[in-house]
């Protein structure tokens, strides 16, 4: 008998209530690992956790309050413009904007600047 859903999850990350909006389907384990290496790194480049802190959440609040300025459509079309709009710009492609994104709540969430809750963080699910 096969599994009713696959076995790779769907994730989905949050800042200050607003998701990214392109998923993923990959295992958090995977961002949460990358999260610490980033941190560490920073660290070994002396960049101390509050500079790394107050890094992540500019980009984060840079790219939420963009997003949030969109007129606000339904459906993958209006997804498909926003994120094109996005890497004109931020002057990055849509896989390199999501990295820094999910990066980011990651390693917001490691650091225990925010909670894994309603407004921020990451939303699992299978499908």
């Amino acid at each position: 008998m096969t599994a009713p859903f696959n076995s790779t999850p769907t994730l989905m990350t949050f800042w200050r209530g607003t998701p990214f909006p392109q998923t993923i389907k990959c295992n958090p384990e995977e961002w949460q690992q990358s999260a610490t290496d980033m941190i560490k790194l920073g660290l070994q480049h002396d960049v101390s956790l509050a500079q790394q802190i107050e890094g992540y959440t500019e980009q984060l609040n840079g790219m939420e309050s963009w997003m949030c300025k969109q007129p606000q459509g339904l459906g993958l079309e209006s997804t498909k413009k926003i994120l094109k709009k996005m890497q004109t710009e931020f002057g990055m492609s849509v896989g390199e904007l999501q990295s820094l994104w999910y990066l980011n709540v990651f390693a917001l969430l490691k650091l225990k600047v925010i909670e894994n809750d309603n407004d921020n963080g990451m939303l699992m699910y299978y499908m």
